[in-house]
């Protein structure tokens, strides 16, 4: 069932534009009851991911359009934070798609949103089995990005992001994903 479904939404992206569809998944995704439910929220994000692939083949340009929406959704919602495995895999997954699809032209300006979405995706102890996906996810956002590997995005970002994590670090906890993010970046860098 799963599988028939992710196909009709693989269709759904094709041949619906995407100016209507992905406003309409954002709708079911920011409702106040269904963020409550994981699973709900699990099968919007799987669906959303497909339309994302499919929709920038033919919708290239409206496919530009809603990335804002996309990353403001990923960044304003629950989902980075959630304690739930598949939640957060399926967020990595629409990550690398809204990477894939955006390519050079529409990653570039929204650089430091993007790697600091995969950043806090990287850096979460419940992803460890999704670890590759963001992995290479950073890689082809360095690529698009004009950059030759995700090292080099992480020495591009370093200074922005302390400057950043420098304002609010003494509110850290132990368990703080600015904390994870950090000890990433340290790693990395």
């Amino acid at each position: 069932m799963a599988h028939r479904v992710l196909k009709i939404t693989e269709l759904l992206g094709l041949y619906i534009e995407t100016d209507y569809i992905v406003p309409l998944l954002v709708a079911h995704l920011t409702d106040q009851e269904s963020k409550t439910v994981p699973l709900f929220v699990q099968s919007c994000l799987t669906a959303l991911s497909a339309v994302i692939t499919n929709s920038s083949v033919r919708f290239a340009s409206q496919f530009d359009g809603q990335i804002d929406h996309l990353l403001n959704l990923i960044v304003s919602s629950d989902f980075l934070q959630s304690e739930n495995t598949e939640v957060l895999a399926r967020t990595a997954m629409v990550t690398h798609n809204i990477v894939f699809a955006a390519g050079a032209f529409s990653c570039k300006p929204r650089q430091h949103v993007l790697f600091k979405i995969l950043l806090q995706l990287a850096s979460s102890p419940l992803l460890e089995q999704q670890r590759p996906l963001v992995n290479a996810t950073l890689e082809l956002l360095a690529k698009n990005c004009g950059l030759e590997e995700a090292s080099d995005l992480f020495s591009s970002e370093l200074e922005s992001l302390i400057k950043e994590m420098k304002e609010d670090y003494e509110n850290w906890t132990r368990s703080t994903p600015e904390r994870f993010i950090f000890d990433l970046l340290v790693r990395r860098a």
